[in-house]
């Protein structure tokens, strides 16, 4: 890791990106990369059976973003009104921004969720009370992973189901090397855990109470016509993962072109 500069003083940070108005609008456009793995995500929870088979779907999607999961939850289940009557849906993230975007969404396609302003590590949600629980892209964002963890084994009723997804990145050749997954989800690791080591991720989860653990890696491609792309995409993301990722001469030589 001694090779890959941390963020400094000057860096952009997570939640500085995620609760912007225009990051928010641009974001939106990397659903399609980030709906491949949330499609995948709920299939593998088994969302659709349950609703076939129970009277009650209480489901919360955490750091819900412009509300990708949520989304495609909605679609899988329109296709049965029975289902979809018993769907009970709520929306939460930190970043005012990104609610205000869901609930546009929510009130324009008629979705039986709530969007809420609510933290990863400390959301206020009634304990017990989720039959799923998603978080597409994390929790090692979070400044404490480990308390991420604890908040959704606290809102999950007994016998419900958590599903977190982790990211890895492979860069195009323009852009200079990122490192390998778990190199780069080490520097998202404030308390030491590591998220790419599935072996870890199962310990992790079983030490904070959960039973009957599956770690899957899974590989998505997009191809994109440019890194120009990308950082149109997710503006100031790209910039944060330079100064988290790349080496000092590569960031200074790269700097005007992923700086948006």
């Amino acid at each position: 890791m001694g090779r890959y500069i941390k963020l400094d003083e000057g860096s952009v940070t997570f939640s500085e990106i995620f609760d912007d108005a225009k990051f928010t609008e641009q974001y939106k456009k990397a659903e399609r990369i980030t709906g491949q793995h949330a499609k995948q995500v709920i299939e593998q929870a088994g969302v659709m059976e349950y609703a076939e088979q129970h009277d009650r779907l209480t489901i919360l999607d955490t750091a819900c973003g412009t509300g990708v999961v949520s989304s495609l939850i909605v679609s899988a289940l329109a296709f049965s009104s029975s289902s979809q009557a018993k769907l009970q849906l709520t929306c939460a993230d930190l970043s005012e921004s990104m609610i205000a975007s869901v609930q546009k969404r929510i009130e324009l396609k008629k979705w039986p969720a709530t969007a809420v302003k609510a933290g990863g590590m400390d959301t206020g949600l009634p304990s017990d009370h989720f039959n799923f629980v998603f978080c597409n892209f994390g929790p090692s964002i979070l400044p404490s992973p480990q308390k991420g963890v604890a908040e959704s084994f606290r809102m999950l009723l007994p016998g419900g189901v958590v599903r977190v997804h982790e990211l890895g990145i492979c860069a195009g050749q323009e852009l200079p090397r990122l490192p390998e997954d778990d190199e780069f989800l080490d520097t998202f690791a404030p308390d030491g855990h590591r998220w790419g080591d599935a072996e870890e991720v199962k310990r992790n989860l079983e030490g904070r109470g959960f039973v009957d653990v599956k770690t899957t890696y899974t590989t998505r491609h997009t191809v994109l016509e440019s890194y120009r792309e990308w950082v149109d995409m997710l503006p100031g993301s790209v910039d944060m993962v330079a100064n988290q990722c790349w080496r000092a001469a590569e960031k200074e030589a790269w700097k005007g072109e992923v700086e948006r």
